[in-house]
């Protein structure tokens, strides 16, 4: 199919195939995510959580119209409310952030869609207690900062999606070198790859490709090995086996358990967000508060 060049003006039906299409792009990928878990815990589920999360807010979008900005608060929600793991409820609030940047926008040109990726980091590094770059955090961010710079001189969509992702590959190849684990590890971060393997699919979705899912060289199944791509196969050979998830006793790690909660608040005038994401700190790390309208999500790594 024929590149989608000269695309000034993002409609919902190209919208929602791009979100699509960045979905199966991740799912096709996420054993490979899933290696690349150490940090914070390796417990190899992060390209499980983040497809998992996508898939959810996928599901709420679908059979919603109104314009870019009413399929993008519903497929908010459905992250919020969907949303696994620390990676997960990350990527939950980079999209609450971009969604209530085009709330009631029918369409979205490239300056305002990359305006509102910006706002959906912005967002994602508030609801973190503390952030640690290193991580999808900064892939994002990079992105975004990239992105923004393509639409401001006037970059059309493809131009400015293949802008975030240049620098997003390009941060993420440094990655090791923010984080100590990342290093001795010998991998770059998960999220940040998942990051990458997502907006590599909203890419295709723009092309009118979001159907070839994944680069025919590591999309390819090898059946001799139970349907694993040959990418994780590469991995197995190269990275040390502490990076698989977690088989060990839960008590060797200092938090054993990912523990994801909502709360539904009766008064939301009187919540007060900070306060509750500082008496989380008695119960663990990996501390991430995420708000909704009348919903509050959260993720904490706890002990019990």
């Amino acid at each position: 199919m024929a590149e989608n060049r000269g695309i000034h003006l993002l409609l919902e039906d190209l919208f929602r195939a791009a979100l699509e299409a960045g979905y199966r792009r991740l799912q096709a990928h996420k054993d490979v995510v899933n290696r690349l878990n150490v940090f914070p815990v390796p417990d190899g589920d992060t390209g499980t959580n983040m497809v998992l999360t996508i898939g959810a807010g996928l599901k709420e979008s679908r059979g919603v119209s109104g314009g870019v900005g009413a399929v993008a608060q519903a497929f908010s929600r459905g992250l919020l409310m969907g949303a696994r793991g620390n990676s997960g409820v990350i990527v939950s609030q980079l999209f609450r952030g971009f969604a209530q940047e085009v709330d009631g926008k029918s369409a979205l040109t490239p300056l305002e869609w990359a305006e509102a990726v910006d706002a959906g980091v912005r967002a994602a590094y508030r609801a973190v207690m503390k952030p640690a770059e290193g991580t999808i955090l900064t892939v994002s961010r990079k992105g975004a900062q990239a992105a923004l710079g393509e639409a401001r001189r006037g970059g059309d969509f493809l131009a400015v999606v293949e802008a975030l992702l240049r620098a997003a590959r390009e941060t993420l190849a440094r990655t090791p070198e923010m984080l100590e684990p990342l290093r001795q590890a010998g991998v770059v971060d998960a999220g940040g790859q998942g990051f990458v393997y997502f907006y590599e699919g909203f890419l295709e979705g723009l092309r009118g490709e979001g159907g070839s899912v994944a680069l025919a060289a590591d999309a390819a199944q090898d059946t001799s090995a139970g349907g694993r791509t040959a990418l994780v196969e590469a991995l197995d050979e190269v990275l040390p086996d502490d990076v698989h998830a977690w088989e060990g006793d839960p008590e060797e790690l200092p938090y054993g358990f990912c523990t994801n909660f909502v709360v539904r608040l009766y008064d939301p005038v009187s919540f007060r967000e900070d306060e509750f994401r500082r008496s989380l700190e008695r119960f663990g790390d990996s501390i991430v508060v995420l708000r909704g309208d009348d919903l509050v999500r959260a993720h904490v790594h706890s002990e019990t």
